[in-house]
């Protein structure tokens, strides 16, 4: 197992290779795949498994019209995490999704399921998914949040969780993803020395 100090991924075991039930009129394997959250970042994560012909349902404070014109069905939150072969957490940090994905929600998964959270650790209870995990409940796990950022200790319950792939929060550090912030950094920059500061924090 590699140490997520060095920001390396971590597999603890292969993910096995899985297969639904349901198939298309050519013989594809289709996923349902459960969004939780239809902000921005969810958004364009469903539309990237709308394109590969994905069924996606979500779960959201607020409904979107655009996600319904793309036929994504908006349903509670035990039955987006029941039906789903894969889950994809979206959702920020706060008050109200704190737990959100605890351990009740996480039995109500597919054994052959998948989850994934690249939005915050809190929102999941970790433990109750590394038990899952460990105890057969649930398929795999890609993690690349936790309760506190890396280094992580090694009392993490998930760095010991079978069919687990675990990231040190770097999931977003792609090479066009880094230009991308850098631009936004010389705008600002612009901006603020301009008379016109964008993005301004109000305490």
């Amino acid at each position: 197992m590699e140490n997520i100090e060095k920001n390396e991924i971590i597999n603890t075991e292969a993910i096995e290779d899985l297969t639904t039930e349901a198939t298309s009129t050519n013989g594809s394997v289709i996923k349902t795949v459960g969004i939780i959250g239809t902000g921005r970042i969810g958004m364009i994560t469903a539309k990237l498994f709308l394109a590969f012909g994905a069924k996606v349902i979500a779960y959201s404070r607020t409904e979107k019209p655009e996600a319904k014109a793309l036929g994504i069905t908006y349903l509670p939150l035990a039955d987006v995490m029941a039906q789903s072969d894969i889950v994809s957490i979206h959702t920020p940090n706060n008050a109200s999704t704190c737990g959100l994905i605890s351990a009740e929600m996480i039995a109500l998964m597919k054994p052959t399921a998948l989850l994934i959270n690249c939005a915050r650790g809190p929102i999941v209870d970790s433990a109750a998914l590394a038990a899952a995990l460990n105890e057969g409940r649930l398929a795999g796990a890609g993690v690349d949040v936790f309760n506190q950022e890396p280094p992580i200790p090694d009392s993490e319950p998930l760095l010991h969780a079978r069919n687990a792939l675990l990231t040190p929060h770097i999931a977003f550090a792609s090479q066009e993803s880094m230009i991308r912030r850098a631009r936004i950094v010389f705008q600002n920059i612009e901006a603020y020395l301009a008379g016109q500061p964008e993005n301004v924090c109000q305490y």
